[in-house]
């Protein structure tokens, strides 16, 4: 699936204290879990995920067409969604 940035975001990303390469690290990690979400802009998805070292992040995609998304926002999991993240990896490294 293509990601493009939006542009206001992918400048903002070092005020979040986020890198780029933890997005795409994200959006690729093997147990990822996407969950429906909307915006003002329409349907969206939130993909949570891991980086590599473990940071726990959400990130807000939309879609563009055809399989092309664009990456609208990004932030650290709650201490909430990362148990329910923890429980989702077990679950699917059990399979």
């Amino acid at each position: 699936m293509p990601y493009h940035w939006w542009t206001p975001l992918f400048d903002s990303l070092a005020a979040l204290g986020i890198e780029p390469h933890e997005v795409v690290q994200v959006l690729r990690y093997a147990y990822r879990l996407p969950v429906p979400a909307s915006t003002d802009l329409g349907p969206a998805l939130t993909i949570w995920g891991r980086t590599r070292n473990g940071r726990g992040l959400v990130v807000l995609v939309r879609p563009l067409g055809g399989f092309d998304h664009q990456i609208i926002g990004v932030r650290e999991m709650t201490t909430a969604e990362d148990a329910l993240m923890t429980n989702h990896e077990t679950r699917k490294k059990e399979q």
